[in-house]
């Protein structure tokens, strides 16, 4: 019961977590994406809807120094200061906490779940505004993200709100007063409803401002969000969509030696 207060009991990000973000994503940086990394996309994880990824992850209890990328919306929804979304999710957050004592764990923030470095202490968490994340290897840079970040009005608007200071307060007052509860079921509720296999997206045309942006000197990308499952070149760099896990239960598997991902049911 206390490992469940414990974990229910999270705040918003302060100052000081923030230092310790980008020391995780130093640490990271001096490394590399590890042969044989698993890369799991979009599991939009539900402990009544969708629970697959729970049992997909207990074969790895018995293995050990894997490297495992979550790339965001691990979670249908968690937002991790809130206490119900926390507690609804609480079996999953376990099996990774117990997974990040013997594997390298990497979290990526999504647009369904944000706020997790205090849930994931032994994890290195990617937060939206560190993403992507650039990596050095064999001279090539690659580039992951979950996907979501882009500089439309409406995203800038809404990530600047959701970081800014008073905002996060606000609502974490609202919280401790039981009030956000009654929000957060509301958005829980539309989650649910939501349709999450998605149709087939014109990805050259919604990437291009976002490869001038985010991406101009990355020579391979991976990114997760659109639920696409598919690789194109996008200004002659490779850019692969990973698999949404809920679909089919597929993930990504890295070969260091050929810098190259194959998919993997």
């Amino acid at each position: 019961m206390k490992q469940t207060e414990k974990v229910a009991s999270a705040v918003p990000v302060t100052k000081s977590d923030s230092k310790i973000i980008k020391q995780n994503l130093q640490t990271i940086k001096s490394q590399i994406l590890k042969h044989n990394a698993i890369i799991i996309a979009d599991a939009h994880y539900d402990p009544k809807l969708r629970p697959e990824l729970y049992d997909f992850l207990l074969q790895f209890k018995n293995q050990t120094n894997l490297q495992i990328i979550f790339l965001g919306d691990t979670f249908d929804y968690l937002v991790g200061f809130i206490k119900s979304s926390v507690e609804r999710n609480l079996k999953l957050i376990q099996l990774i906490n117990k997974l990040s004592l013997i594997h390298e764990i990497i979290i990526f923030e999504g647009n369904h779940d944000f706020f997790l470095d205090k849930l994931f202490p032994q994890a290195m968490v990617i937060d939206f505004a560190h993403q992507p994340l650039h990596l050095k290897q064999q001279n090539k840079m690659i580039s992951l993200s979950h996907g979501h970040k882009d500089r439309n009005f409406d995203n800038v608007f809404f990530y600047k709100l959701l970081f800014n200071k008073t905002f996060l307060f606000s609502v974490h007052y609202l919280t401790l007063n039981n009030i956000f509860g009654w929000i957060n079921q509301y958005f829980y509720k539309k989650h649910q409803q939501k349709n999450h296999q998605k149709q087939e997206l014109d990805l050259k045309k919604i990437l291009a401002k976002k490869f001038n942006i985010f991406y101009k000197q990355s020579d391979i990308v991976l990114e997760g969000h659109y639920h696409q499952g598919r690789a194109l070149k996008i200004k002659n760099r490779q850019y692969i969509n990973a698999a949404a896990f809920l679909v089919k239960q597929q993930v990504l598997i890295f070969d260091a030696e050929n810098l190259s991902f194959r998919l993997k049911s």
